[in-house]
């Protein structure tokens, strides 16, 4: 009986959706002729989409009717992202390299080494964190396969950093031990979750030389949870049905960390450790920064950057005063794998 309304449902949602797909379409603009036009490779629906999404006076109630429809029956996302099995999504930059991607990786291999001799010479050490994708860690979810280069381009990032004499972290390793235990990236979003963030940063203390940093006390509290909604979801515009239909709600916990720094009678504590880094360090809802204080007991100068990739906010910092005034002892670089074979000059 179960299975039957299981499936009622199913049946029942699929015509709903092609009836008010149905209505939407009567209600629009036939598409203008753009040539040659190929259903295969996709020139017909996005056309599609742009006039159902311009010309239709119902405009949000028709893009969400078509969002829904394409992820329940065509079991598909716009483009940027894909879907995946049991409610993941994934971005579609971490399943195929853009044009140029073996020289890009190069470039980016020259940068990191660049960096970590420029700091080596003034006995600052570097410690790079590399973020595998999502689509890495949980492979088993994708419903395409990655290319060839995409999926060996973790092992030769880390490979050719250690040959370099780079002591580089691979956050691969606690991520796939602890991904049983609770999703350690969010399902809707391209970042990790704050559980994998913790796993990555406690096991970044694992691998700290003791003694090399002068402890404080720090104490990192949960706050409670909220409702959250990924970034993927906006290729995913399910709208009023999504309670029926999905993608799931969501939500996330989050926290608070306290640092008693030793302050002097003559100023503030010096901070001898920095982070650097992209979303995955600088929003707060990962609370990267606050677990690896926890993890390292220590205050950290979080100088990472949203939107900007790995490489520019390296570059902002060593140009920036905090840098040249008071220089610290460790900077952790955290790199997603995924940028590693982008243009640098973007």
């Amino acid at each position: 009986m179960e299975r039957f309304n299981d499936k009622f449902q199913q049946a029942f949602c699929g015509a709903f959706l092609i009836g008010l797909t149905t209505l939407g379409i009567l209600s629009h603009e036939r598409p203008k002729s753009q040539g040659n036009m190929s259903i295969l490779k996709g020139n017909l629906q996005s056309t599609y989409e742009d006039t159902f999404s311009s010309s239709n006076p119902l405009r949000k109630a028709s893009i969400d009717i078509w969002g829904a429809f394409k992820y329940k029956v065509l079991d598909q996302a716009s483009n940027g992202a894909l879907v995946g099995k049991d409610d993941w999504l994934f971005t579609t930059e971490e399943l195929t390299g853009e044009t140029g991607h073996i020289a890009n990786l190069e470039a980016s291999i020259k940068e990191i080494v660049k960096v970590h001799d420029a700091l080596h010479v003034r006995n600052i050490a570097l410690v790079p964190v590399i973020i595998p994708d999502k689509a890495r860690v949980y492979k088993e979810n994708l419903k395409q396969n990655r290319s060839a280069d995409i999926s060996n381009r973790y092992g030769v990032l880390l490979s050719k950093l250690r040959e370099n004499e780079i002591a580089t972290i691979s956050a691969l390793v606690p991520l796939q031990r602890d991904k049983p235990i609770a999703d350690v990236f969010m399902r809707h979003d391209t970042h990790w979750s704050p559980f994998g963030a913790k796993s990555v940063a406690e096991y970044i203390g694992q691998s700290i030389v003791p003694g090399l940093l002068e402890s404080v006390q720090v104490q990192t509290n949960s706050i409670g949870s909220e409702p959250f909604d990924g970034d993927l979801l906006k290729y995913v515009p399910t709208g009023a049905l999504r309670p029926y239909i999905g993608p799931d709600e969501r939500t996330i916990e989050r926290f608070e960390t306290t640092v008693q720094n030793n302050v002097s009678l003559f100023g503030d504590a010096a901070i001898d450790v920095v982070l650097i880094g992209t979303s995955f360090s600088a929003k707060s809802n990962w609370h990267f920064d606050g677990f690896l204080k926890q993890a390292l007991s220590v205050d950290i100068l979080n100088m990472s950057q949203e939107g900007k990739g790995p490489f520019v906010p390296m570059r902002d910092y060593l140009k920036s005063n905090p840098f040249k005034n008071t220089p610290p002892k460790l900077i952790i670089w955290e790199i997603p794998e995924r940028y590693t074979t982008q243009d640098l000059s973007k």
